[in-house]
């Protein structure tokens, strides 16, 4: 079921970084984009390193994307975070919280596809066992709330993943666990051994020293 929610996770990211801010909506736009970061942010982390699977192929014929400034996307400390939107929703049914995410000020500035599939990911967040649905909140809070810079170099890390060849990203994703499970200042030496250098060549060892800098941001599933 997770599969589902995280499979169209980095092509949306994509859109949402290149999405023009409707000025309109400036004053509650902080709300929108905490709300919409929430289903698009972390999504591709815990897609890519816990269920090693591949992404969904772009859509073809989807439109120029315009570029805006980076200060434009990510958080602001006035937001409202999305553990606090599900939280005020929860005496709502699926039907009504997809009626007030449709309320949300700022989301029919987004594109069509963009609404259906933020649409689809709130339904599919609201079929799963309250406690995995709390846990997928609170690690995606979690990355809502790191810096730019941080989740730069987190989103840099899964895009480097993301780009390797399916059976070599569920290889470099395993060692990834088993990296992160030993201590910081065994990692190195174990990255460096001639077991791994025999197992990975230098693009998959680059890929997995990216991961184990961006480490403590991912959140990833256990």
């Amino acid at each position: 079921m997770s599969r589902v929610l995280l499979i169209l996770g980095k092509e949306i990211m994509t859109r949402l970084q290149t999405m023009r801010t409707p000025p309109p909506y400036q004053k509650n736009s902080g709300k929108r984009r905490a709300l919409v970061f929430f289903l698009a942010m972390g999504l591709s982390s815990s897609f890519l390193l816990a269920q090693n699977r591949p992404p969904q192929p772009h859509v073809q014929g989807t439109p120029p994307s315009r570029q805006v400034p980076r200060s434009a996307i990510g958080p602001r400390p006035q937001q409202q975070h999305f553990t606090e939107w599900m939280q005020q929703r929860s005496q709502l049914n699926p039907q009504q919280q997809q009626q007030a995410l449709r309320a949300e000020p700022g989301f029919r500035q987004l594109p069509l596809e963009t609404q259906q599939r933020l649409m689809n990911r709130l339904q599919t967040l609201n079929q799963m066992p309250p406690e995995q649905r709390q846990r997928m909140i609170d690690r995606n809070e979690q990355m809502e709330r790191l810096s730019p810079q941080q989740r730069q170099q987190v989103r840099g890390a899964l895009q480097q993943l993301g780009g390797l060849p399916l059976d070599r990203r569920r290889a470099v994703a395993r060692s990834f666990r088993e990296l992160k499970g030993l201590p910081p200042e065994q990692r190195g030496a174990v990255l460096n051994s001639p077991a791994y250098r025999s197992q990975f060549n230098e693009e998959e060892r680059s890929t997995l020293s990216n991961l184990m800098q961006a480490e403590p941001y991912i959140p990833v599933q256990r």
